[in-house]
């Protein structure tokens, strides 16, 4: 083999082994950067709210005590949260509400709170108009079943 013929093999090798590297850092990179969504939805008979397989919460409309709209909530401090570069979600601790379930966008300062026999959940949609059209929806729903 001669020299020309030993460099374009190292050549071909050094590039195979970069585009793997590259290939492999783009795959950790999507893993580690992936962000769920808050799935926030409602039915005939309740409220459910998740985020990832992490957090989730099923409210049946005939324990809602409360719905309300709020642009100011001190959400206090986590107990058992999870939270990625855009939302966090858990269990966490206010003087408030005690111990409760947040699902919340932090970009985006309208909540959701709903009261019902299981405790509170405060929660909101990616948007502030998204946040206050579902609001809507929600105590129209609930107040339906009443």
């Amino acid at each position: 083999m001669t020299e020309e013929q030993k460099n374009e093999r190292t050549i071909r090798t050094v590039r195979r082994v970069l585009t793997v590297c590259v290939a492999a850092g783009f795959i950790i990179y999507l893993i580690v950067t992936r962000q769920t969504a808050v799935i926030t939805r409602f039915d005939n008979d309740s409220l459910s709210i998740s985020y990832g397989e992490q957090v989730s919460v099923s409210i049946p409309f005939n324990e809602i005590i409360s719905v309300t709209l709020t642009d100011a909530l001190d959400t206090g401090t986590p107990v058992a949260a999870v939270t990625d570069a855009r939302v966090s979600a858990g269990t966490w601790h206010s003087d408030v509400f005690g111990d409760y379930t947040l699902f919340v966008y932090m970009n985006v300062q309208q909540l959701i709170i709903v009261e019902s026999e299981q405790g509170y959940c405060a929660f909101n949609l990616s948007n502030a108009n998204d946040t206050k059209l579902f609001y809507e929806a929600l105590l129209t729903s609930v107040n339906a079943g009443e």
